[in-house]
């Protein structure tokens, strides 16, 4: 597979005559302007609604403009401006804006509320592409604005921290042929991500940088036509003693990285917790397909946090079970589950419809 510019909606090809053959290319223009509109309801953030537009600039860097905004209790902006320059490399630069009403629990009880506002300015030195394998090397500059409390439900008095920049150095890495979104039952996806984040462009409150490691890797493995199984491990270390708040791991919730880029989901919790500098989650998902849309699927995981690598097995851990139903429409799947987990010590209804983003 080669990745492109993205100018052509299909590319495909034929050989012709006789031996040693003619081998032709045909391929289908994109158009110019783009302009592309989404919805998803669930039961955790009601209703948001997704607008995406994209301007291609007839230029021989073969640059185009990538504009995305999300209506709902977490919205955001999002402008992009890239460069395609040959078969393999990609760089830029974005901007986006979001704001987040963040509830923080303990083990199921509000701890904290957290208001905040997020500048983030990425510049893409180089993103190249083989094949199923994508590598991206880039800076950033965050900015966090608090406009509500770090506040304790216990502890009222807490007053709004100051605003906060820091300028971190991150490289990142895909590998992903997993042959659909929903349900897939083949392929492999695997990412991971270092970053150093400093505030001065070399330190972070005059000491070393923070140094923080990332990995995702699940793999679904068919065991009959209809019935799959997909484990999954996720983990996140981040190595230094003193972490500003912004950068803690941030466990819980249904999808990764949703309200921070940090926050490492657990199927059947409700809400977000902090938890340690080290966090381990193992999980296993089996579903069933009944009907050519129509699924059940079922997950257990197991979480543990500890403050450092080496003390892992000694942490805190936790187990967690999810039960769901969805069915995959036109418009974007439908998905009913309960679950529970003894992170948030409770059981945790769910319910959405239409595409996630």
């Amino acid at each position: 597979r080669i990745y492109s510019s993205g100018w052509f909606s299909r590319v495909y090809y034929r050989l012709e005559g006789e031996h040693p053959f003619d081998l032709v290319f045909t391929v289908e223009v994109k158009e110019s302007n783009t302009l592309n509109l989404g919805i998803h309801f669930d039961s955790n953030d009601m209703a948001a609604i997704l607008a995406n537009t994209t301007i291609r600039l007839n230029t021989s860097l073969n640059s185009l403009f990538d504009i995305t905004a999300r209506l709902s209790r977490d919205p955001y902006l999002m402008v992009d401006y890239s460069i395609n320059k040959g078969i393999f490399y990609k760089g830029g630069i974005s901007y986006k804006i979001s704001s987040n009403d963040l509830s923080i629990y303990e083990r199921g009880s509000l701890s904290y509320n957290l208001g905040v506002t997020r500048n983030a300015l990425n510049l893409v030195f180089s993103e190249f592409y083989f094949g199923n394998i994508m590598l991206q090397l880039k800076a950033a500059m965050e900015h966090f604005h608090f406009y509500k409390a770090l506040r304790s439900e216990f502890d009222p008095r807490h007053t709004e921290p100051n605003d906060q920049l820091y300028i971190n150095y991150l490289i990142n890495g895909v590998y992903d042929n997993l042959n659909r979104i929903d349900f897939p039952t083949s392929g492999q996806y695997f990412s991971f991500q270092y970053s150093l984040h400093t505030d001065n462009f070399v330190q972070l409150k005059n000491e070393i940088p923070l140094s923080v490691l990332k990995m995702n890797f699940y793999k679904p493995l068919p065991l009959t036509q209809k019935i799959c199984i997909t484990p999954r491990i996720n983990a996140r270390y981040v190595m230094n003693d003193s972490v500003p708040h912004m950068y803690r791991n941030l466990a819980g919730g249904r999808f990764d990285g949703h309200y921070l880029p940090q926050q490492i989901s657990v199927q059947g919790s409700a809400g977000m917790e902090f938890l340690n500098n080290m966090v381990l989650l193992t999980d296993v998902t089996l579903y069933y397909n009944f009907t050519p849309k129509n699924y059940l699927y079922a997950n257990i995981n197991f979480t543990a946090d500890s403050h450092h690598l080496h003390h892992l097995l000694e942490g805190k851990s936790y187990l967690g079970a999810n039960l769901g139903y969805s069915y995959l429409s036109v418009a974007g799947p439908l998905r009913v589950e309960l679950g529970y987990s003894s992170l948030s010590r409770r059981f945790h209804p769910y319910l959405s419809f239409g595409h996630y983003f």
